[in-house]
């Protein structure tokens, strides 16, 4: 039978999620090796993506094929055997042509930004020094569901079999408190770092480092760009997905 997990983890610690061979530090790895433990025996997951070193994510799904009636008790056991910074949600059955990641129909992405320092929040929200018009970024926001090739912001383009994505909402939200806020894009696939090398980019819309003409004008005329800056990990969170 396919079995679906819906998990949540705190990615600070970790160096991504896909399985590496270089380090047994991964989202993936921790799970397969819990799995491991449980079964005695390889089982490999199928993950509806992959999130960057220090990502974290509220909502991740992963699937198998795996013969188990007791699926309230496989969470229990899953949930002893994972470290306290990844949890399972929950299990379900479901149809054998479901697929973890190719059923998506659209990924939330949030990313938390802080104006004060504060040791906590380390890890959890990106800290942001100069002043930004959060008018000149929501203008920046309001311009990406007018454009769909993102080859600008993708660290990898050639590597990816299209470009195109379409966004299907955004929003920026100001009433966290002590000067908290947040980015939220909402599309229907996103691109290698593509959410945090936005980011970059609308931070510096938002600091005067770059002009809302300069911004549409990468949006205009899609291109690889050598040396893309993109934000840090922390505060970057997988939101919500949607089948």
């Amino acid at each position: 039978m396919r079995l679906v997990f819906e998990i949540a983890y705190n990615g600070s610690r970790y160096k991504g999620l896909q399985r590496q061979k270089n380090t047994p530090d991964t989202i993936q790895e921790t799970i397969e090796l819990a799995f491991a433990k449980i079964y005695q025996r390889e089982i490999a997951i199928i993950t509806c993506g992959r999130t960057d070193k220090g990502v974290h994510a509220r909502q991740f799904y992963f699937h198998l094929d795996l013969e188990e009636n007791d699926l309230e008790r496989l969470k229990y056991r899953l949930n002893r055997m994972l470290p306290s910074d990844i949890m399972t949600r929950s299990i379900k059955t479901v149809d054998d042509k479901f697929h973890a990641r190719f059923s998506a129909s659209s990924r939330t992405y949030q990313y938390f930004f802080h104006r004060h320092k504060d040791p906590f929040l380390q890890g959890l929200s990106t800290w942001i020094e100069p002043e930004l018009d959060m008018e000149a970024i929501r203008s920046g926001l309001k311009l990406l569901g007018n454009y769909e090739d993102f080859r600008s912001f993708c660290k990898t383009p050639d590597r990816h079999n299209t470009t195109i994505c379409t966004i299907h909402d955004f929003s920026l939200k100001t009433d966290l408190g002590n000067e908290r806020f947040m980015i939220e894009i909402k599309a229907n696939r996103f691109l290698k770092s593509m959410m945090r090398i936005l980011a970059c980019r609308l931070i510096e819309l938002g600091s005067g480092s770059i002009s809302l003409h300069a911004f549409e004008d990468l949006l205009k005329k899609p291109r690889s760009i050598d040396n893309l800056q993109a934000m840090g990990p922390d505060g970057l969170y997988l939101h919500k997905l949607e089948y």
